[in-house]
């Protein structure tokens, strides 16, 4: 799948135990050509940091397992983000930063 260029998002189902004994052994050469979203949290964040590495960007987000407990705002705004639609956030600071 990292290596599919048809495939614009992996949205890892459950956990990912295992994946950092396995890591060193995939090769990113395609993925780096057409990368795409890797989804999830746990133990994928050893993708997540693997890929951050490699100078890409990744989401740390709920998997299918948790998508009952999660909030129509949290399911909307992963779905936003993977469709590429943009959105914009405001923060206000509550003093300068010099």
């Amino acid at each position: 799948m990292l290596d599919n260029p048809n495939i614009k998002a992996i949205w890892c189902a459950r956990r990912g135990y295992g994946s950092v004994r396995i890591i060193d052994k995939l090769d990113f050469s395609e993925f780096k050509k057409k990368p795409k979203w890797i989804i999830g949290y746990s133990d994928v964040t050893v993708l997540h940091n693997q890929i951050h590495n490699l100078g890409f960007q990744t989401l740390h987000a709920t998997m299918p397992l948790n998508v009952e407990k999660n909030t129509i705002e949290s399911l909307n705004s992963l779905k936003n983000v993977c469709l590429e639609k943009l959105f914009l956030m405001k923060f206000q600071l509550q003093e300068k930063i010099n």
